[in-house]
Parts: C-alpha cells; sequence; structure tokens
C-alpha cells in the first residue's frame, strides 16, 4: 500500500491476475512440499502426497530431464489433462518427451507416483 493506505491499480490488476492463476493451478502449490530434487535449469517441483507437480518455467525447452527413480503411472499436463510421454534412461532418470508447445509462464505437468 501506499502511505496513504491505498494499493495501486497495476498492484491491484497484477493481485487479480494472481488470483485468476490461483484459482486454476492452486492444487499444485497449497497444501504441497518441495519436490523431489532441487530447482532445476527448465524450473521446480512441487509434491503433495504420490502427485508430482513440475512446473517448466523455460517456454524453450522441448524436452527435460527429471532426476527421480520413482515409478510414474500417470503424466498430464495440467489443468487441461493432456498426456504426456515419458520415458525412463539407463540412469534411472525420467526423461519427458514431445512436450506440447505452449506460452505460459508456468507450464506445469502432473505426474502421479506409485505409492
Amino acid at each position: 500500500p501506499q502511505p496513504n493506505g491505498e494499493i495501486p491499480e497495476t498492484a491491484v490488476a497484477r493481485l487479480k491476475e494472481i488470483g485468476q492463476w490461483l484459482k486454476i493451478n492452486g492444487e499444485t502449490i497449497y497444501n504441497t512440499t518441495a519436490g523431489d530434487f532441487p530447482a532445476q535449469s527448465w524450473g521446480a517441483a512441487t509434491r503433495n502426497g504420490n502427485d508430482l507437480y513440475i512446473h517448466i518455467l523455460d517456454n524453450s525447452v522441448s524436452e527435460i530431464t527429471i532426476p527421480i527413480n520413482d515409478k510414474i503411472t500417470d503424466a498430464r499436463t495440467f489443468p487441461d489433462n493432456i498426456p504426456v510421454n515419458v520415458q525412463t534412461t539407463d540412469s534411472g532418470t525420467i526423461l519427458i518427451d514431445g512436450l506440447p508447445s505452449r506460452n505460459v509462464d508456468d507450464f506445469i505437468i502432473k505426474l502421479q507416483l506409485r505409492k
């Protein structure tokens, strides 16, 4: 707020944008913990139980390597639920390839891990 207690219009607009994003994507943030690995050059992850949310912040990547060894039972874009290809490499990491084109600040993939 300003010294007079008012919130500038630009801040109000930005807070509304954040609120709209959270209405759609809040599941990937609320009640989660840090992901299973540190932030990567392409983004980061959050986790809630057996759900691992991959937040891709670099729109230029067409594939990413995720440093986990857990068995992935399902991989889909969030929130639109489009299947994503997953491959396991010899090193035990998971490679997600063929990422759909996107134009968002935070492209999210929801991975369901074996219980």
